[in-house]
C-alpha cells in the first residue's frame, strides 16, 4: 500500500517539475521583413501567382517564403 501512495507521490511531483521547466521555457521570435524577388519571372496576379511567387522565394532564392502584393513579388526573410 505504502508503495502506491509513493508512487503517486513521485509521479505528481513529476508532473509539477515538468510543468514548471515548460513555463521556464522562453521563446524567440526572429523579426522578419519583405524584400522585392530578384528571380520571379512573370505576373503576381491570383492566387496561382502568389502561389509561384512563394516558390521562387524559398527554393531558389533560399528565404523563408513570399507572395504578392499588388503586382510585385515580395519574398520574406530574417531581418
Amino acid at each position: 500500500m505504502e508503495i502506491k501512495k509513493s508512487f503517486g507521490l513521485f509521479f505528481l511531483l513529476l508532473i509539477v517539475v515538468a510543468v514548471e521547466e515548460r513555463t521556464m521555457i522562453q521563446t524567440v521570435e526572429a523579426k522578419t521583413c519583405n524584400v522585392p524577388s530578384g528571380s520571379f519571372k512573370g505576373g503576381c496576379i491570383g492566387s496561382t501567382g502568389s502561389l509561384q511567387c512563394a516558390r521562387v522565394c524559398s527554393r531558389i532564392e533560399g528565404l523563408l517564403g513570399g507572395g504578392c502584393k499588388g503586382v510585385q513579388c515580395l519574398c520574406t526573410k530574417v531581418c
